[in-house]
């Protein structure tokens, strides 16, 4: 059988909102052929590569660490692959890198996607300053303009056409699992505390310090309230020290990043959302197909809100944050159907049959 053979750019084993919207649209289109180009590691997602799948990976250095060596390896790649692919699809929250682009181009691949997953730029100063400087080449190297809302789509494309691919979500694998929550707080030694639970990386836009400092004031109204957080990254130790520091570490929950986050939704008894900002925010839709009474900051936007049971709370109302923190509460039907439906997996099969 002949495959449609695409160069996925953006995906890793950090099983964050980017790599589950690659991960269930490569899932769920068996008549196209993924090879990933990822950094360092060996991708961990065996169901992906499986004989039947026709997908591969291919692995070269981290440019930030040795950048002789990832430009060798990236140009020989190229080189030996690149006229293999009808497609380059390029996920990025920046473009700081624009390396894999230019080396489509110049080695044959046709149809070269930019596909953004984030309405903001990380405030990280060489990275604002290589992606002013490849901006222009970025938007004239992509032929196929995609994003995640149109949030997204505006912050990277201004006034230029894009098209808006939805964050897709197995919403059967979502819902709420009674044994799924007994089993994760058996785990961790939850008995009868209230779990305020959060999914993502630990980083600077996702704001988990502003959970953390808030804790103090949870706990003073309820004294059972623990934070966990789901996800891992570069902030770890920063997050661990401020909960040292206003003696709170015993009731932060560290768990990391993980496969069954229907379980962990389950066990949580609210979700909270603090971003900076985000594209569109795979972690909210599923924690609201989980049924979840959800509170989040505006920087999150209105396109990931579909549940009646979701409210937005400006970070320096502190006071509402802690009030509809600890009087969340399941509400079944709570689902804004019309909007849910968008980024069902089940319901998107036009759009992901047409992707590639």
């Amino acid at each position: 059988m002949a495959y449609n053979k695409v160069l996925v750019w953006g995906f890793s084993n950090n099983r964050a909102g980017t790599e589950t919207v690659i991960y269930n649209y490569a899932k769920s289109l068996p008549n196209v052929a993924f090879d990933f180009l990822c950094y360092n590691d060996p991708l961990n997602y065996s169901d992906l590569f499986t004989p039947d799948t026709n997908n591969r990976y291919f692995v070269i250095p981290i440019k930030i660490k040795h950048p002789l060596a990832y430009t060798c390896a990236l140009k020989k790649f190229m080189k030996e692959h690149g006229r293999e692919y009808s497609v380059l699809w390029c996920n990025i929250n920046d473009v700081s890198n624009i390396d894999v682009l230019k080396y489509a181009k110049k080695y044959g691949i046709k149809r070269r996607i930019t596909h953004i997953h984030t309405s903001q730029m990380a405030n990280v100063f060489i990275t604002k300053v290589f992606s002013r400087l490849n901006y222009k080449k970025c938007l004239n190297l992509a032929t196929d303009r995609w994003a995640c809302s149109e949030s997204a789509g505006h912050f990277l494309y201004g006034d230029l056409p894009f098209r808006v691919i939805p964050n897709a979500i197995d919403a059967k694998r979502r819902c709420f699992d009674q044994n799924k929550r007994e089993a994760i707080r058996k785990q961790w030694n939850i008995q009868n505390e209230f779990v305020v639970g959060t999914v993502g990386r630990l980083a600077d836009p996702k704001n988990q310090e502003f959970l953390i400092r808030l804790l103090p004031r949870l706990l003073a109204y309820n004294p059972s309230t623990v934070i966990m957080l789901v996800g891992d990254g570069l902030f770890k130790e920063k997050l661990s020290d401020l909960a040292r520091s206003l003696n709170v570490g015993g009731r932060v929950i560290f768990a990391g990043s993980q496969t069954d986050i229907q379980a962990y939704l389950s066990s949580f008894d609210v979700f909270a959302f603090p971003s900076l900002y985000e594209g569109l925010s795979l972690s909210l839709l599923e924690a609201q197909f989980n049924g979840l009474p959800c509170i989040i900051s505006e920087g999150v936007g209105e396109e990931s809100v579909i549940s009646l049971n979701t409210k937005t709370i400006a970070l320096d109302d502190i006071s509402g944050w802690v009030d509809s923190l600890l009087h969340g509460a399941r509400k079944n039907d709570a689902l804004i159907k019309e909007k849910a439906v968008l980024y069902d997996l089940a319901n998107i099969g036009a759009i992901a049959s047409s992707m590639f």
